[in-house]
């Protein structure tokens, strides 16, 4: 069975237990993904979550600088629909073979499909979902929830991490 992401990143001591335990609340309060919960939260790089997540599903990481500017003529091989509604965005080809970044990597009918469709070879990469989500949004103008914008605007002017204010705690 795989490990989930809040145990690979407490076992490795990038997080306190306290800190995966408020973001599971928040997933569940906001209905997102746990990696957008967390960001959002503060208290973990953004490179370190990505790294955590290649991990979990043991293929490499699609960092946000890989999104940001991708050819037409690759973008035009996943229509907009598909792309979409299967969380994916293709960002590189060589030869034969088209770089997928998915938000989960492990959707073997996902990949079926894109290989299908573009006669290529599948290389499937792990990116966060703020990510897949803003690229879907810049590159095929596809409508994403303000959530993830601000995430992303947020990580981009913090170096990949969110600043969190500390609890206030009681004066003695």
């Amino acid at each position: 069975m795989r490990r989930r992401i809040g145990e690979i990143l407490v076992g490795g001591k990038a997080i306190s237990a306290e800190l995966r335990d408020r973001a599971l609340a928040e997933q569940s309060r906001r209905k997102g993904r746990f990696c957008s919960s967390l960001l959002e939260l503060g208290g973990v790089k953004e490179d370190l979550l990505l790294r955590a997540l290649a991990v979990q599903h043991g293929v490499a990481t699609c960092p946000a600088a890989e999104l940001a500017e991708i050819r037409p003529d690759i973008l035009r091989l996943v229509p907009a629909k598909l792309a979409s509604s299967l969380f994916v965005v293709p960002f590189r080809r060589m030869g034969r073979n088209l770089s997928l970044a998915m938000r989960d990597p492990k959707d073997l009918p996902a990949i079926d499909e894109i290989s299908f469709l573009t006669g290529l070879a599948i290389s499937v990469f792990v990116a966060l979902d703020v990510r897949v989500q803003t690229a879907l949004a810049k590159h095929y103008g596809v409508a994403v929830d303000q959530r993830y914008l601000d995430l992303a605007s947020a990580l981009d002017g913090g170096g990949g991490m969110i600043a969190v204010t500390p609890p206030k705690t009681p004066k003695p």
